[in-house]
């Protein structure tokens, strides 16, 4: 490991290499922690760095060309040199500007010595108009949104659909900016969430119950998960608020036979086995072997054995299975927008035209699902993403196909509401013969 590793210096390295490499910032974040040594402090600074600037990239970049003719075109190292100044110049209040002014120029006399005075210019000059900096045009309201909280015009057009107010649009964009509390799930089957709250506290960690959900645990500490011996003896689970409300509005009961058509890693399956009191069958899909690996894993550390797992491409799942389900949950492979709080990346690697190529493998997926259904039962279907062509179109294409089916619940989890990843959740049932809508 290297030692005495500056933050500010690695947080530049790590951008350059995400660009340059077109790598998942959370891999080389991962990387670098497990190669230098940093205070726990400076582990925070330097996370908080990174994927502040990859989530400001268009605001910083528009804020800095007032100062810089092509900011984009400078050299790699010297941009993120400026931008990553110019965020904890912006963002960072902890931080005195003057402290951030010094490291920049520092850096940058050991790499070009002749590029220092125009950094130190540039620097100076944004902290002497710091105040005006916010100051974007809202004659166009969505360009404003676009270009202040930094994400894709298509983006905010997608969101606006989904929001009813631009006060509602504008708070979503901006809690999907920052980070939310990590949430635990009780594991029913090995504890109860009083004597897990009990356990925990006992040993000096903040946790606290989040009392709208019956399994739910919010995790405020600083201890590092992996520290954390209850998650290694199935205790519980990290997993989002929206995560756990999936399976608390699927509801299911003891002796029910399910089907979770996507099920890797397992962490819904395992939820959805300890409401059974794990009795009754779960088949848990996923096309992907090594992720079927990561069910069995899952299902192994919850102590579950109601589960099946099942390699298996459920857009054939029809074809597979001849029997029916009392619970059909399609958590269907989405862009994943509602998780951008956590993956800022998802803002620059996801385009409109992917949105129109995943709805139609969750089409295919929702059309085997309801196939699938027993009369009577219920089809969950489910995404991390807000957008209605992944969401709202989808359902309602099902709902058009089958005429015995019927919407029961609808939600939308938003972050800057419900302070997790967003998530969209559908409760579909299936008409039993003879019964009335």
């Amino acid at each position: 490991m290297e030692n005495n590793s500056n933050p500010r210096v690695e947080c530049i390295k790590a951008l350059v290499q995400i660009e340059r490499n077109e790598s998942y910032s959370n891999l080389v974040i991962n990387d670098v922690l497990k190669k230098v040594t940093f205070t726990p402090e400076d582990k925070s600074l330097f996370t908080k760095i990174v994927y502040g600037v990859i989530a400001n990239k268009t605001f910083l970049l528009w804020v800095l060309k007032k100062y810089v003719k092509r900011p984009h075109k400078q050299q790699d190292w010297l941009k993120y040199t400026l931008m990553t100044s110019l965020y904890q110049i912006a963002f960072l209040d902890s931080i005195p500007d003057y402290a951030v002014v010094n490291e920049g120029v520092k850096y940058v006399k050991k790499r070009n010595y002749r590029k220092a005075s125009f950094v130190n210019a540039v620097l100076r000059n944004i902290v002497r108009e710091k105040d005006s900096i916010f100051d974007v045009p809202k004659e166009d309201f969505l360009e404003f949104l676009s270009i202040r909280y930094s994400y894709p015009r298509w983006m905010v057009e997608e969101f606006s659909k989904v929001t009813t107010t631009n006060e509602h649009l504008e708070a979503l964009l901006k809690a999907m900016n920052s980070s939310h509390h990590t949430t635990l799930r009780v594991n029913t089957l090995k504890s109860t969430k009083e004597e897990l709250l009990r356990t925990l506290k006992d040993k000096g960690i903040d946790v606290s119950s989040v009392d709208q959900y019956r399994v739910a645990i919010k995790f405020n500490s600083s201890t590092p998960l992996n520290n954390i011996k209850e998650l290694d003896e199935g205790k519980c689970f990290v997993q989002s608020l929206g995560s756990i409300l999936v399976g608390e509005i699927a509801d299911p009961k003891p002796g029910e036979t399910v089907i979770d058509m996507c099920a890797a890693p397992g962490t819904k399956t395992t939820h959805l086995a300890q409401q059974m009191g794990d009795k009754g069958k779960i088949y848990a899909c996923d096309v992907h072997k090594h992720r079927v690996n990561l069910i069995k894993k899952s299902c192994q550390t919850a102590g579950v054995n109601i589960v099946e797992p099942v390699l298996l491409d459920s857009t054939k799942a029809c074809e597979y299975f001849q029997k029916r389900f009392d619970l059909v949950l399609l958590d269907a492979p989405c862009s994943g927008l509602g998780v951008i709080a956590n993956k800022p990346d998802i803002k620059w690697n996801k385009s409109k035209d992917d949105l129109v190529s995943i709805a139609s493998l969750q089409l295919e997926l929702i059309k085997n699902g309801v196939k699938l259904l027993n009369p009577g039962g219920v089809l969950i279907y489910s995404t991390c993403t807000l957008t209605k062509t992944e969401n709202e179109d989808i359902v309602n294409y099902a709902l058009n196909i089958d005429d015995t089916l019927s919407l029961v619940q609808q939600r939308h989890v938003f972050p800057d509401k419900d302070n997790t990843d967003g998530f969209y959740i559908a409760k579909i049932k299936k008409r039993k013969k003879g019964e009335i809508d």
